[in-house]
């Protein structure tokens, strides 16, 4: 099964130019970025589809501790991010 990372580097697919041009003064470039978060999308049948949103929380962005919240419908409750894969992907024991 397909799986993504939290965190994504794409300095290695930049060209010497794009790290190191005049507009970065000589200084590598940093293309690392954060996951923040996420829509998901629920077919239940052909015609039948749900989105929801699972979202780091803003004011923990910077700390270490992630928090993630779950946005779907009315209901906003924690979300646990280590649960994301099973979620999205199925199970790993199959």
């Amino acid at each position: 099964y397909l799986a993504f990372p939290t965190e994504l580097d794409l300095s290695p697919y930049l060209t010497q130019d794009e790290k190191f041009g005049t507009e970065n003064h000589g200084q590598n470039r940093s293309e690392l970025y954060t996951l923040k978060g996420i829509i998901m999308k629920v077919e239940f049948s052909t015609d039948t589809v749900h989105y929801y949103t699972i979202r780091k929380d803003a004011k923990d962005i910077n700390k270490s501790e992630e928090v993630w919240i779950q946005f779907n419908d009315a209901d906003v409750s924690p979300f646990d991010i280590s649960n994301l894969e099973p979620i999205v992907f199925g199970s790993s024991d199959r």
